[in-house]
């Protein structure tokens, strides 16, 4: 499949996911983020689950930090939230 195909096609389900929690944990290569940022400007269900991720991500680490008393830390990376709250 040429570049130019696979760019064409809306990313779904767990890739999506895998994408946005890549980009989350600033992580993501250029390659997937334009990935990403089409399936974005494509989708509309994409952008609602876009949208429901963050939300969820934030309400995590929000209680998170309330939990543990994580202090002077502006990100937490999905990895470290699972660490904390399986330790």
């Amino acid at each position: 499949m040429s570049d130019s195909a696979q760019e064409q096609q809306a990313l779904q389900g767990d890739e999506l996911g895998k994408l946005i929690s890549l980009h989350l944990d600033s992580r993501i290569t250029e390659e997937q983020f334009a990935q990403l940022q089409y399936t974005l400007e494509v989708d509309e269900s994409a952008r609602d689950f876009y949208i429901e991720f963050l939300s969820t991500h934030a309400r995590l680490e929000q209680s998170l930090k309330n939990t543990f008393s994580i202090k002077n830390q502006n990100h937490i990376s999905d990895r470290e939230l699972l660490n904390e709250l399986v330790a």
